[in-house]
């Protein structure tokens, strides 16, 4: 009985289903926001010379700087920068 009234209260009014939409919309950008957050190194994390090495050898060696990143725990603007002083 009560499956029937809350299927007829939607089926009359699609407010709960908006509602429910934009719900879910803002989780999942939040959970989209914790998962960039969780990849980002925290701003004070410093890098030994040999990660910083190591990283610079797997773009030399034709790995994308993402994939370098990715071997060192770090993002690819921060090998690009490495790059750019080792230049």
């Amino acid at each position: 009985m009560l499956a029937e009234q809350v299927a007829a209260s939607i089926e009359s009014d699609p407010a709960p289903i908006v509602e429910l939409r934009e719900e879910l919309r803002e989780r999942v950008a939040e959970q989209r926001w914790r998962v960039r957050q969780a990849r980002r190194p925290r701003r004070r994390e410093l890098y030994s010379e040999q990660q910083i090495a190591h990283a610079l050898a797997l773009v030399d060696s034709g790995k994308s700087l993402h994939e370098a990143a990715a071997a060192i725990g770090t993002t690819h603007t921060t090998v690009m920068r490495w790059r750019r002083r080792a230049a």
